[in-house]
């Protein structure tokens, strides 16, 4: 199973690799910046015999300083022919209008819906959606009807409503929980998102690009 992380900086990206893994492989830090600044890649084999990849990439805020087409080819790299899943990484605290901003920037850098297909929200500390009292307890799914920013009930029906909640600071046992319920949604996705689909896209957007400005410069 080959799985790409993506995500707002500080959403726990990190740590969640760490939890499908079964074990520490990506430098995780409670912080408000990112410690991944160029993608990153490690693999495991579970109890169960299951081979895993995951491909953790630059939190979003940090792409600034980072070419996100060429760390998006490393990840399809590793991760060839392509990711069984994207998981889009989340915290379930306020989103605000620059994360808004940003997750619209993510999606535009994939020029069409076609990734949604494999796409899933993951959102982290599920500790703080779920509380203690059966009475407070709320699955991820209404939490999402009745919490989340208008945008993130956008995203998660185009994306089939698809989402799970994690908790990364518990015991490693409960974590495995919490990776085999990933892996359980990952499995009713049909097929991969195809590195060579991805690569036409971003050829067919640049040829336009290159055409609406060779237009623009003719009309001059």
């Amino acid at each position: 199973m080959r799985i790409a992380l993506l995500g707002l900086t500080g959403s726990g990206k990190s740590a969640l690799g760490n939890t499908l893994l079964g074990k520490t492989n990506f430098h995780s830090v409670p912080a408000s910046g990112s410690v991944t600044l160029t993608c990153n890649t490690a693999e495991a084999v579970l109890e169960s015999g299951r081979k895993i990849m995951v491909a953790d990439t630059p939190g979003v805020y940090d792409t600034a300083n980072v070419c996100m087409i060429d760390e998006v080819k490393k990840f399809f790299q590793f991760l060839a022919p392509g990711p069984h899943a994207l998981l889009i990484v989340l915290p379930p605290n306020r989103i605000s209008t620059r994360d808004i901003n940003i997750l619209d920037e993510l999606q535009n850098f994939f020029d069409d819906n076609h990734f949604l297909k494999y796409t899933i929200l993951v959102f982290t500390r599920k500790n703080d959606i779920i509380g203690d009292e059966p009475e407070d307890s709320k699955d991820i799914h209404a939490f999402i009807e009745k919490y989340a920013h208008d945008d993130i009930k956008k995203l998660y029906n185009n994306c089939g409503r698809r989402a799970i909640a994690v908790e990364n600071k518990q015991k490693w046992e409960e974590r495995k929980i919490d990776a085999n319920g990933v892996f359980k949604t990952i499995d009713k996705i049909d097929g991969i998102y195809d590195h060579d689909y991805f690569l036409k896209a971003k050829e067919n957007t640049e040829l336009k690009k290159a055409l609406e400005k060779r237009s623009s410069c003719d009309i001059m």
